[in-house]
């Protein structure tokens, strides 16, 4: 760990162990417990956790995924945002002891001044990113870049990197087109309350690859609320439907995830392609039990 991450409003978290289960069967509830041999040779024992395995890629059976984002410092009983690691952990892991959790980076995780971060800015309180990415294992190639992909039965899910550039030519860039057809999709303020208009381009740059592999839908966070918009493709909605889609969509559908604890965030007046909007706490929950179909 180096500066200012090393140095900047630290205390030495002790150690952090990363362990790996292989070679599981697909569906197949696993048990586990964990170890700690004491300097005297004695031991301590965690209570057991159970997991499911998850289906191969591509199995049709009944699978069912949460999405939300800006969990904030109320939900951490702190005076601090998510970055209140111990508070934070502990109690989500009776989530994340039990089924896969992915998580996604923002300015609260990463952006700080002259540390390689896409937007200079202070939010991460000089984290830097190294215990987001310590704390949570993700298949990274690169642990400090936060872009990587993850399959869980007929969902594939590219998970972006707002605080690194995402434009054209750059290595998330490339990143993002050799994953392919990314289905869901988390980042920072694109679309919503501030980026209807405020990241012009990330739309120019990200459209155009969406529209190629014919991404049906794309989550974000970092705007406290939930809103949905039409399929869309260079600022107009190519489907009038409003609830219910089959066949090509023709356009990627944006959901805002923000409503996960954090304060809410007002909406501004409502853009044309604007289909729903909540001002609530809440999240995102997608079903899939065959190829065709997404609810």
């Amino acid at each position: 760990m180096s500066e200012p991450a090393r140095t900047v409003g630290r205390r030495d978290p002790s150690f952090i162990h990363t362990s790996f289960l292989k070679e599981l069967w697909q569906n197949l509830r696993y048990t586990y417990r964990l170890e700690h041999v004491r300097s005297n040779d004695s031991y301590i024992w965690s209570k057991k956790y159970s997991f499911k395995a998850s289906p191969y890629p591509g199995q049709n059976s009944l699978q069912r995924v949460i999405i939300f984002g800006d969990t904030g410092k109320e939900t951490c009983l702190t005076q601090m945002d998510i970055s209140q690691w111990d508070h934070f952990t502990a109690q989500v892991q009776e989530i994340s002891s039990t089924v896969p959790y992915m998580i996604a980076s923002g300015n609260h995780e990463r952006d700080w001044p002259n540390t390689g971060s896409f937007f200079d800015t202070p939010d991460s309180g000089a984290e830097c990113g190294v215990p987001a990415e310590t704390m949570y294992y993700f298949p990274a190639e690169n642990r400090a870049k936060f872009w990587y992909k993850a399959d869980y039965g007929l969902f594939r899910f590219c998970i972006a990197d707002s605080e690194h550039d995402w434009r054209k030519g750059s290595k998330q860039y490339k990143f993002i087109e050799h994953a392919h057809r990314p289905l869901g999709y988390s980042s920072n303020d694109w679309y919503a309350k501030e980026g209807s208009f405020e990241e012009p381009m990330a739309r120019e740059s990200l459209q155009k690859l969406w529209q190629k592999y014919k991404v049906d839908i794309a989550f974000y966070c970092h705007v406290h609320n939930y809103e949905r918009i039409c399929p869309i493709y260079q600022n107009q909605c190519v489907n009038q439907e409003n609830h219910h889609y089959s066949g090509t969509v023709n356009g990627t559908i944006h959901v805002v995830v923000g409503g996960g604890g954090s304060h809410l965030s007002d909406f501004t007046t409502p853009p044309i392609w604007s289909l729903y909007r909540d001002l609530d706490y809440g999240l995102g929950k997608l079903t899939a039990f065959n190829h065709p179909s997404l609810v």
